[in-house]
């Protein structure tokens, strides 16, 4: 499913993104990284809910075994995080980074590097230049804007530090 087949209402796009997050939450205690998280891995079940899939890249946080080189990068490079891209050690806020490049997508109908080569990709997502998904889709609340430019910092500092976090600053409510 590329961005374009799963632009709809922003509402409809947090309540999808929340079920990412539930489902990548449960990967985060099990001690997963999923590693590629993007919308062609997320998966709609019979009865409409969202579940992410393909856990082929994921790595646990606790294996001492380096299944890759380091420098070498894996995953999707339009949602993966500037640490990812850089071939550096990654942990769960890289997922939560990919989950806000993938909730950018559902609410503005494209990717935050649009039509950028693979090289200035990385060089934007490394310097956190994309446009403001407000920009894209003024009908997106203040809320939602701020969420997920937060989950997209170039930072793994500056984003939230688990999945419920994120979700928090997505509804402004605690779960």
């Amino acid at each position: 499913t590329d961005a374009g087949e799963w632009f709809g209402p922003a509402d409809d796009a947090v309540t999808w993104t929340i079920e990412i997050l539930d489902g990548l939450e449960a990967a985060h205690r099990a001690g997963v990284v999923h590693r590629d998280v993007k919308p062609s891995n997320c998966f709609t079940t019979a009865q409409g809910r969202v579940k992410v899939g393909d856990f082929g890249l994921s790595r646990s946080l606790d294996q001492e075994v380096q299944l890759t080189r380091s420098g070498v990068f894996l995953g999707s490079p339009l949602y993966a995080s500037p640490e990812q891209v850089r071939g550096r050690e990654v942990d769960l806020r890289s997922d939560l980074y990919s989950t806000g490049a993938t909730l950018y997508a559902l609410v503005t109908g494209q990717v935050p590097f649009e039509n950028a080569s693979p090289l200035d990709c990385w060089m934007k997502k490394i310097r956190n230049e994309f446009p403001s998904p407000k920009e894209l889709n003024p009908a997106i609340s203040d809320r939602v804007d701020w969420a997920i430019r937060r989950a997209m910092s170039a930072e793994p500092d500056r984003r939230p530090s688990s999945c419920r976090e994120f979700v928090e600053d997505l509804t402004g409510q605690s779960r």
